[in-house]
């Protein structure tokens, strides 16, 4: 089944709604350009 959602901050917002049991692990494909990096220590 593919289902959509929204990012916000550390949640994902699916757009449908879907009644599932706590606890249910889903996995996610990201395109890689949309992934942000974030660079720690000093420059």
């Amino acid at each position: 089944m593919k289902i959509q959602g929204i990012i916000k901050g550390n949640t994902i917002e699916l757009l449908e709604d879907l009644s599932l049991p706590n606890g249910v692990k889903i996995s996610l494909e990201i395109p890689d350009n949309l992934i942000q990096k974030n660079y720690c220590g000093k420059n």
